[in-house]
């Protein structure tokens, strides 16, 4: 993985949806409020994942679509509450990365798709700016600190929080967390 230009990945989440204020499997739901005053940062390329709920957070409907974006799919859990689902299948999709018990996609399977679309990013360069969601986010982490997939569930990402991967030296640096509201 070699970038002609050092790659700056600035991910942003989604703003707050039905589903996680109530702890929701996630359907491609709108946006509770609109967010407002979100200055984002130069770009020399600006995407969003394929789902209403980020293409409302990028708020420009010329952004171009990434599906390498796009949530985790969370199977036939989708729009479900957890206490909706049998906890031993939660459990074992919770520690084990390998499992979906939902018949949708891995938690592995997401780390995997999301190593892929770093490897782009970084292999491209520049500067990259991407409306994701919270899932994407902890996998994008996970791989920039090179941690076992099992650690995914460790990372705690808010909605409407920036993230920002430099790619330099084959390796990726991260800064966590910081509010979009304003910035």
């Amino acid at each position: 993985m070699t970038a002609s230009v050092p790659a700056k990945l600035t991910l942003v989440t989604h703003g707050l949806t039905a589903a996680t204020r109530i702890a929701r499997f996630p359907v491609d739901e709108p946006l509770i409020d609109k967010p407002a005053g979100i200055r984002f940062p130069r770009a020399d390329y600006f995407v969003t994942a394929p789902e209403l709920r980020a293409r409302e957070t990028a708020g420009d409907p010329t952004v171009k679509i990434d599906a390498g974006l796009r949530d985790l799919d969370c199977g036939s859990w989708a729009g479900m509450g957890l206490e909706d689902v049998d906890s031993a299948l939660l459990h074992r999709w919770l520690t084990d990365p390998d499992a979906a018990p939902h018949g949708g996609e891995s938690v592995s399977e997401l780390c995997r798709r999301i190593s892929a679309w770093l490897e782009d990013c970084a292999t491209r360069g520049g500067r990259t700016v991407a409306v994701t969601h919270q899932a994407v986010v902890r996998a994008a982490i996970v791989n920039a600190l090179n941690v076992p997939y099992s650690s995914f569930w460790r990372v705690d990402v808010a909605p409407l929080t920036r993230t920002i991967l430099r790619y330099r030296n084959g390796g990726w640096t991260v800064k966590i967390g910081a509010s979009v509201s304003g910035t």
